[in-house]
């Protein structure tokens, strides 16, 4: 079953599920605290509305990575659902389109990952596969989702450990060459990277590891090992010019949105939803472990999109309600729990951008409920991050 065929007016239960465990949150947002969505943020959120263009967006994503001064060649990852991985597609292929690229630059992929299996994401992670396929001792703990805790997945991925609900999210890791007067002609250096990944939900617990519980933190632990490696290891380096690559923070820009499938999630409210969120970015864009950065160096998020509106359990209402309670997270009186209180307003505005979408897509021609239009949407939507990684990648040649 895919998410667009979900039974209307009904949420899924799965009998084999826990539904009755309690989880307390003492997280909430005032009665009337809520961000007027047309004043007040435009330093840290763009909007994309109907009929309008991505300037905005682009100017403003541009001189907030270049004021932070983020590294232009860290690498670019996506995570989020199907409707996330779409946009990576129309983006790939905009990277092959000379027409779409700023005059005097080319860009060169090289694809060195793919999968395209939902269930061999363990094996794309460079995790253990199955644990029918390896020793008793060394078999991975997979348990059924929480729903009383708002964990995915809720359809395939409930039933079939290690597996994602999403049909087709085709996992994708790219070397990005780039080609201008000042480069080598013959592409012989990657700039950077271009990855996704998927997460279907806010907790997303289908790949847990021995030492990871959700789809988040085993995604961590493969960007640290992909990206990073530990500090510790970085600064007993020489000073030669290797060691000096070695040494960069290697943290991404991330790329992500979580929403559509969180909302199938049996008893799911909004303030769980949003408590999930927190802990996503609080995981994306701190660190607990003193040997390594943050993953993200940016969290660039996508709110979430609008569906047809002929489903009664992902429903629009819903979707702006979500949207504009993350929203409300970035005014001062937003409310954490004490786990989540390094994450203040202040802090949120600072680390994260948000691309609002979602008037843009309730206008756009859709494909089923909750895909839309590649050409109408995903392609025009994916420029914005072309022009982007175009931007980061000549700003490093012009710094060296």
């Amino acid at each position: 079953m895919t998410l667009q065929s979900l039974p209307s007016g009904q949420r899924l239960e799965l009998p084999s599920a826990v539904v009755n465990d309690k989880y307390d949150l003492n997280f909430g947002v005032e009665v009337g605290d809520h961000v007027d969505a047309n004043n007040g943020n435009a330093t840290f959120r763009c909007e994309w509305k109907h009929n309008g263009t991505l300037d905005a967006c682009f100017d403003l994503l541009s001189r907030r990575l270049d004021e932070r001064e983020i590294s232009h060649r860290q690498p670019w990852i996506v995570l989020g659902d199907s409707t996330m991985n779409k946009m990576v597609t129309a983006l790939v292929s905009g990277l092959h389109r000379p027409d779409l690229i700023a005059p005097g630059v080319s860009l060169k992929l090289k694809m060195l990952r793919r999968n395209d299996r939902r269930c061999q994401w363990m094996v794309y992670f460079g995790f253990p596969a199955l644990n029918n396929d390896i020793d008793p001792d060394d078999r991975i703990p997979w348990v059924l989702p929480n729903y009383s805790r708002g964990e995915g997945p809720v359809l395939y991925g409930a039933k079939n450990p290690f597996c994602y609900d999403s049909s087709t999210p085709v996992g994708q890791l790219h070397n990005i060459f780039l080609n201008s007067s000042s480069a080598n002609p013959e592409f012989t250096e990657a700039l950077t990277t271009l990855e996704y990944f998927a997460v279907d939900s806010a907790r997303d617990v289908s790949l847990p590891t021995k030492t990871t519980t959700t789809t988040q933190e085993t995604a961590l632990r493969y960007l640290r090992k992909q990206y990073q490696g530990t500090k510790s290891a970085n600064t007993t380096q020489s000073s030669s010019a290797s060691s000096s690559t070695q040494q960069q923070d290697n943290r991404a820009i991330c790329i992500v949105n979580t929403g559509l499938h969180d909302m199938i999630i049996p008893n799911i409210t909004t303030r769980l939803y949003v408590h999930n969120v927190l802990d996503y970015w609080k995981l994306l864009l701190t660190t607990d472990d003193e040997r390594f950065h943050p993953a993200c160096a940016h969290l660039i998020w996508v709110s979430t999109s609008a569906t047809m509106g002929f489903d009664k359990v992902i429903r629009n209402d819903f979707i702006e309600e979500w949207n504009q309670a993350l929203l409300d997270l970035f005014s001062s009186s937003s409310k954490r729990t004490p786990t989540q209180a390094i994450l203040t307003a202040s802090f949120l505005r600072d680390h994260i951008t948000i691309v609002d979408v979602y008037d843009n897509s309730l206008h756009a021609k859709h494909m089923d409920n909750v895909h839309l239009d590649p050409e109408e949407y995903y392609a025009p939507f994916s420029i914005l991050f072309l022009n982007l990684t175009t931007h980061q990648l000549q700003k490093s040649l012009e710094n060296e």
